[in-house]
């Protein structure tokens, strides 16, 4: 009930420190309009860690009891005023320790904040049409970010016709992935 009923970030990381549950991402937002992420939960601490699994038989990789909860991955704030996440890194404390190896690669959270960006400003408010747009954007960061790269180590100089028509639509391609699109 502590988490339900915080307030402010200091009485929502108290009630995260508390959290005894199966770690769990977390947002907050307070009406004074303070913001934040959270890693709250049990995450265990281990003396070796890899992209693999472990042998389990082996001592060596047994647990070593828990991470403090004071060092889970955390963000208070944001200079934007507003938070976003798609279970990707946030920027978390100097304290905390890091809870994987392999993130999710920042594409696709960098495509909602830039969604957002040009949602969000003063005097401005989000309302539910937009979040639905939101939700149904097909516009790949990842596609955009690579394409380019990808077009320049192209030779052109060999390619037959419908290869050149191909090529046409990509050099214009605007990286949404959806049905309709050509590329």
């Amino acid at each position: 009930f502590d988490l339900a009923r915080a307030a402010d970030w200091a009485s929502f990381t108290a009630a995260c420190d508390r959290w005894t549950v199966p770690a769990q991402n977390l947002a907050f937002a307070a009406a004074d309009g303070s913001t934040g992420l959270r890693t709250a939960g049990r995450l265990p601490l281990r003396a070796r860690r890899g992209l693999f699994p472990l042998d389990g038989s082996d001592p060596d990789n047994d647990w070593q009891g828990w991470l403090p909860p004071d060092r889970n991955p955390r963000q208070a704030g944001s200079a934007a005023g507003w938070l976003a996440t798609a279970n990707d890194v946030y920027e978390p404390d100097a304290s905390a320790l890091p809870v994987t190896w392999l993130p999710e690669p920042p594409y696709r959270a960098a495509r909602i904040r830039e969604a957002l960006a040009g949602l969000i400003g003063p005097g401005r408010r989000v309302g539910p049409e937009a979040c639905l747009r939101l939700q149904g954007d097909t516009v790949s960061a990842q596609a955009r970010a690579l394409l380019p790269r990808l077009l320049e180590a192209l030779d052109r100089d060999d390619l037959v016709p419908v290869e050149r028509e191909a090529l046409h639509h990509l050099d214009d391609w605007n990286g949404d992935v959806s049905a309709s699109s050509v590329a």
